[in-house]
């Protein structure tokens, strides 16, 4: 059962702050994963980014790495703050405000990939920033395989529940 709660202004700031910290960053995963110093794993959310083996896997890692490994990074975590794995789901600033997964979008290194309540406000930022690395025709979407892709999620997407995971309007 649920009850509604008051909160003053000054509670929210206080649960805002919270919910952000500053980390470093020790190990790279993959394009998606990264590990603080102090062991915690972070799925960076907003992004699916492609897994170990598949093509761009390198090239994402790499970028990762090269934006925040030993780094100091600022993350925003979710309101809903683990995935099914454990693993924290936050988003990722560089020390000078760099979103990591908007600039892994504008390579053309990850789709977008909204999971309710999380991201909610760079949805449709996200869903553009693919959109233009798809017209450019850039990292992953200059496989033939995942133009097909697109194009099949398209033309099902408006029968999609809006409760459940989206990428790019694809459940």
């Amino acid at each position: 059962m649920y009850r509604l709660v008051y909160i003053q202004e000054n509670e929210l700031d206080f649960f805002q702050i919270i919910n952000q910290r500053s980390v470093t960053i020790s190990k790279v995963y993959d394009g998606d994963t990264i590990t603080t110093n102090n062991g915690e794993k972070i799925r960076i959310i907003g992004i699916d980014t492609p897994e170990k083996g598949e093509e761009y896997d390198d090239q994402a890692t790499e970028m990762v790495k090269d934006l925040v490994l030993n780094q100091k990074v600022n993350i925003k975590i979710c309101e809903n703050p683990r995935d099914r794995y454990g693993r924290t789901l936050a988003s990722i600033f560089t020390k000078n405000g760099k979103n990591i997964a908007a600039e892994l979008l504008k390579a053309g290194f990850a789709k977008a990939y909204y999971l309710k309540p999380c991201g909610s406000d760079t949805k449709d930022f996200f869903a553009q920033l693919e959109k233009d690395a798809q017209e450019k025709e850039i990292g992953i979407w200059s496989l033939n395989e995942n133009a097909e892709d697109e194009k099949v999620a398209a033309e099902t997407s408006e029968a999609k529940n809006e409760n459940e995971i989206y990428h790019n309007g694809e459940v």
